[in-house]
């Protein structure tokens, strides 16, 4: 492109930064939920009260609609024509509106739902059992054998987790860096919550701060998902994975290579599936990493593998229209997550991925595009997936770009 060209791209990305960051504020004020995940660019690129050019939510919407029109850069188009169809999806369904789960999913997150096949899912549910069985006498992937593992190795996350983090910082770290020719010296803000919901951690950004922040759900509900084998996977999901990404966005920012646009996400958001796989599959991406695993962390990873095809396959049951759909969805994660021992947190999980506007669409950048991308990387070589990780640092790829691919292969 032409100078021009990136000028005029440059500003419509500052553009839809503030436009994504008024919606994100009418959605917390009008239903009480986020919209914006992480923000790396400069605290000042939002409306002042003064100055904001929008009477309603929708005309924002609109806007950002209009900025994609005017884009040079085709990619970019179509990322931000992505947001605009997110936005208003996403306020439609918190308004109360219906859809169905496949024009759902496909408007906020640009994937099709699809059904995992079992004979996969059982493969890496097998080697997972494999690798248990040989830990320690009386550890299997089944009732039994989980509560013998989890009795030894369950961590607390409010006291183990930093020194836990530590640990595999020193471990992942220097590899990791040395492979991908970056600076990697993690710095974030830890926060505790307790939140009866699903997930155990998460990197976003601080509204006020905008500090990059490790929250972590130490909710009684998820205490099996904290454990020795576990945390190093952690640790390269969220630190190798959404903070490496999010600081190396904001580098390339700063340095005038990276267009604004791409420093911002959003959940739901056409870039999770991208995100999220790759942070899920992170140690077979990065072959330093897999590496460097324990066998209690190989064994943890193939679990979580096989586990997002069957809560994949549960949550396509739930939104069908079959009769005691919710019922077959809480069955089939009973019998095939061991791990799952709380039936009120299984219960939540069935039914947020049906009732909740946000975890209806989030939660298959996690079942669909994880067990995908993982056999997307047996299939490739290493120095491919190398470059496929450093892309994620220069610009937040779409489905198009690079899932569709993964799903027809799959």
């Amino acid at each position: 492109m032409s100078i021009i060209e990136q000028t005029k791209d440059w500003a419509i990305g500052e553009e839809t930064v503030r436009t994504t960051l008024y919606i994100d504020r009418q959605i917390r004020d009008s239903f009480g939920r986020t919209f914006v995940d992480i923000n790396v660019n400069r605290p000042d690129l939002q409306y002042s009260p003064g100055e904001v050019p929008f009477r309603t939510i929708h005309d924002a919407i609109d806007h950002l609609a209009q900025q994609a029109d005017g884009c040079c850069d085709q990619d970019l188009k179509q990322s931000i024509g992505g947001r605009a169809l997110t936005a208003e999806t996403y306020v439609r369904a918190l308004s109360g509106e219906k859809f169905f789960f496949k024009d759902y999913v496909e408007r906020t997150q640009g994937i099709t739902p699809d059904w995992i096949d079992e004979s996969k899912i059982a493969e890496y549910f097998t080697i997972a059992d494999q690798i248990f069985s040989n830990l320690k006498p009386g550890y299997r992937l089944n009732r039994e054998g989980w509560d013998n593992y989890y009795k030894v190795n369950k961590l607390s996350p409010r006291q183990d987790i930093e020194p836990a983090f530590r640990k595999a910082a020193s471990r992942f770290r220097k590899p990791i860096a040395n492979a991908l020719g970056v600076e990697f010296d993690p710095n974030y803000l830890v926060k505790f919550v307790d939140e009866e919901a699903n997930w155990i951690n998460s990197m976003t950004t601080d509204e006020t701060t905008h500090d990059l922040v490790l929250k972590v759900n130490t909710n009684e509900s998820n205490a099996t998902r904290w454990n020795l084998g576990g945390v190093g996977l952690l640790w390269l999901h969220e630190i190798a994975g959404h903070w490496l990404q999010a600081k190396q966005l904001e580098k390339g920012i700063k340095a005038g290579r990276v267009n604004p646009y791409y420093g911002l996400t959003t959940i739901p958001g056409g870039e999770q599936p991208f995100c999220e796989a790759l942070a899920i599959s992170y140690p077979v991406q990065m072959t330093e990493a897999y590496r460097l695993l324990t066998m209690e962390e190989l064994a943890m990873y193939y679990l979580r593998i096989s586990s997002e095809g069957v809560l994949n396959n549960a949550q396509l049951l739930a939104n069908g229209l079959e009769l005691n759909a919710r019922d077959r969805a809480f069955d089939l994660i009973v019998d095939g997550l061991p791990q799952e021992t709380d039936r009120n947190r299984i219960r939540r999980i069935v039914n947020n991925g049906v009732d909740d506007p946000r975890q209806r669409s989030y939660d298959q950048a996690y079942h669909a595009a994880g067990t995908r991308y993982h056999d997307y990387a047996g299939r490739t070589p290493s120095d491919k997936r190398l470059a496929l990780v450093k892309s994620q640092y220069e610009k937040l790829l779409l489905p198009n770009d690079i899932l569709s691919p993964i799903y027809k292969a799959a």
